[in-house]
């Protein structure tokens, strides 16, 4: 794996997400595909879903699948 935040200067956002209620939450986020001969040929890509994140109403703990989880 490439540690492309020293690299490239990215930012990458960590979240905690609760849920006190049952209910199913899905995240979708924005990456930016990048290669170096290719600078000015830049694309975004939509994830979809990046992660989803569920609580079951008989569960006391919180479920969830990461989409590029092993």
């Amino acid at each position: 794996r490439l540690d492309f935040v020293q690299q490239q200067k990215l930012q990458f956002e960590r979240w905690d997400v609760v849920l006190d209620k049952p209910g199913k939450v899905t995240i979708t986020g924005t990456s930016q595909n990048w290669t170096p001969d290719l600078t000015n040929l830049m694309t975004r890509q939509l994830l979809d879903p990046a992660a989803i994140f569920w609580h079951k109403e008989d569960s006391d703990t919180m479920d969830w699948n990461e989409a590029d989880a092993l």
